[in-house]
């Protein structure tokens, strides 16, 4: 199965993105727009470089098929969803997942990942001085929101174990 990149000046198409053995359910840019990943029926994720549409990285490690993807506000980090109802988050730059979150009792049909909102009585030195660290950071971007057939939405936080 492929996917395909458009050149939506010239409606022509640029690349065609072929490696998955079954269905593609759903694609997402990256925040650079250098890599699109896919998901699919083959129960794989797969991040694709845009420029040459060479296939980089495989994800592996669902069950079943995965069918939504999301990809951090910061860009280190992916989520997956997948019939096996599980939602696994991956590190980028590893394709290694951090984490399995388990919870729904049916099919996830979609993820999201949201910031973090902070908190106004916050009065720690580091935000007072205005600076944070790469873990405040990191942590501001680990909300995740999940989407089951199950008819329920899961607040998660992404790189912590447990919903919220």
């Amino acid at each position: 199965m492929s996917a395909k990149l458009w050149d939506m000046t010239t409606f022509t198409c640029t690349k065609t993105l072929r490696g998955h053995e079954h269905t593609i359910s759903a694609i997402k840019f990256s925040l650079s727009g250098d890599h699109v990943f896919t998901c699919s029926r083959d129960a794989t994720i797969k991040m694709w470089e845009v420029s040459t549409g060479y296939c980089t990285r495989t994800f592996n490690g669902h069950g079943d098929w995965v069918k939504t993807i999301a990809v951090s506000l910061d860009g280190n980090h992916i989520a997956s969803g997948s019939s096996d109802q599980s939602i696994i988050v991956w590190q980028i730059s590893t394709a290694q997942p951090l984490q399995t979150l388990r919870g729904h009792e049916h099919v996830i049909e979609s993820v999201a990942f949201g910031k973090k909102p902070h908190e106004i009585t916050n009065t720690s030195s580091s935000t007072a001085a205005g600076g944070t660290s790469s873990n405040e950071q990191q942590e501001d971007f680990s909300y995740l929101a999940s989407a089951s057939r199950d008819r329920t939405v899961k607040l998660w936080d992404a790189l912590k174990v447990g919903s919220i």
